[in-house]
């Protein structure tokens, strides 16, 4: 390899990397997009719709709740309205979540199934 080449292969592959990465991390986050529904703590349905990576909709037994901020991290999705609630969202499988809710009535959790 001619010392041009190396330069140019030195160059490209961080960002190749950087390109890879933000494709991979991108079609990570959409596996989210969706309606979200299960039972919190067996008695209280809830259902969350995610979509571009933000959730818009919450509803807690059958109220519509307030977003205030949701946020993606590490393969979850934390969202609330920082005086109340927080709900954290973990991939279980490829249609199915686990979902913990604090508040300030307790915690609970749930099963969540992709619709």
């Amino acid at each position: 390899m001619t010392t041009t080449g190396r330069r140019l292969f030195v160059m490209a592959m961080p960002l190749a990397l950087l390109i890879g990465a933000g494709t991979a991390r991108a079609e990570h986050d959409e596996v989210w997009n969706g309606a979200w529904s299960g039972m919190l703590g067996k008695t209280s349905a809830i259902s969350v719709v995610i979509a571009k990576n933000k959730v818009v909709h919450y509803v807690f037994m059958g109220a519509p709740m307030p977003v205030q901020y949701s946020k993606f991290d590490a393969g979850k999705v934390l969202f609330g309205d920082r005086d109340h609630y927080l709900v954290t969202l973990a991939k279980t499988g490829a249609m199915t979540a686990s979902a913990l809710y604090h508040g300030r009535d307790g915690d609970a959790s749930a099963a969540l199934v992709k619709q």
